[in-house]
């Protein structure tokens, strides 16, 4: 197996991954056990292929699953306790980003 497909075959495995745990927030160390890579190369590996540090991608998928509720008809303070933010003062800060 060449290195690139073994890149993708990894970043494949923890994009999937990702999307399905995303909102238990995993640590970079779960996230690289996951392709068993150290922390380290896992962060720079899988932001050289996605173009987004793991952190910013987990956002992504909080925020794009949080979109998905409130246009259910949910509203902004109870979408924000399902996606974790239980703070006033970051909560506004991240709503703000979904509109």
């Amino acid at each position: 197996m060449s290195v690139k497909s073994n890149d993708y075959r990894q970043m494949a495995e923890v994009i999937n991954y990702l999307s399905q745990h995303y909102a238990e927030q995993p640590s970079l160390e779960k996230m690289a056990s996951v392709v068993d890579l150290s922390p380290h190369h896992f962060q720079r590996k899988f932001t050289a292929w996605v173009g987004v540090t793991p952190k910013s991608f987990i956002q992504y998928l909080t925020f794009d699953n949080a979109k998905e509720i409130l246009a259910k008809g949910k509203s902004v303070l109870d979408v924000s306790h399902e996606i974790g933010l239980s703070s006033p003062v970051p909560r506004q800060h991240h709503v703000d980003q979904l509109a």
